[in-house]
């Protein structure tokens, strides 16, 4: 019990001796940063998403979720939406098309094959926009 009392009023007599210099150390607001050291890297061509789900399509054509994907519905050619991602993807060779659905928005999925490394290319059906770019 002794103890107890011993430590509470340890407790108050730091709290009231250090309250008041707290209180008076004046505060400019200012924050201080240290300089980023670190070289910035800037490279030329498209961005690229590591994870597929950091795309989000915003197309043109809206269709309803289950519903029946139709060529009819595409204003564009599977070869004009290939030839948007090749341009997309410099070096690029297609190795497959499909046309799909993408966050409720019809879209051509592009296939390529740029320096051994694979990278798929969203294509709205409506522009020919290339709305995604990931390189697996």
């Amino acid at each position: 019990m002794k103890t107890l009392l011993f430590l509470s009023l340890a407790g108050i007599a730091i709290v009231a001796v250090a309250t008041p210099a707290f209180l008076s150390s004046p505060d400019t607001g200012e924050a201080h940063v240290a300089p980023d050291t670190q070289p910035v890297t800037t490279v030329a061509g498209p961005a690229f998403l590591t994870d597929p789900d950091d795309c989000r399509v915003e197309g043109t054509i809206p269709i309803v979720e289950d519903a029946a994907v139709t060529p009819s519905l595409a204003r564009i050619t599977p070869g004009e939406a290939e030839a948007a991602a090749l341009a997309a993807v410099p070096g690029g060779s297609v190795t497959g098309t499909e046309l799909d659905e993408e966050d409720g928005f019809l879209v051509y999925e592009i296939d390529l094959l740029q320096n051994g490394a694979e990278v798929d290319v969203t294509v709205d059906v409506g522009s020919g926009e290339v709305v995604c770019t990931d390189r697996d």
